[in-house]
């Protein structure tokens, strides 16, 4: 690695796909943010508006993708990061 990699990111939200699946209540893509992956000490909502209005600096990793149980299909369509919503429908 020459550390020249994916300088072109402000945040990087590494996941574990065996941890997500074992989350059975609704969540919203913010509560998915700063619930299950890391935990800012101030300003969240802040830092929520930031990944909205810059989502081109944002990187979401999923470790184990294919191991998902879930069918991902677009039955469901849901396009709010504050609603919260199932795992599998975040997702897709």
């Amino acid at each position: 690695a020459s550390g020249r990699d994916f300088q072109e990111f402000l945040f990087v939200f590494p996941f574990s796909c065996r941890q997500l699946q074992c989350v059975a209540k609704p969540l919203s893509v913010q509560t998915l943010l700063f619930e299950h992956c890391c935990w800012p000490d101030l300003g969240q909502q802040e830092v929520f508006q930031f990944l909205l209005d810059h989502p081109n600096r944002v990187l979401l990793t999923f470790d184990g993708f294919d191991e998902f149980k879930f069918r991902f299909s677009d039955r469901e369509r849901h396009c709010s990061p504050t609603d919260p919503t199932s795992v599998e429908n975040l997702l897709f």
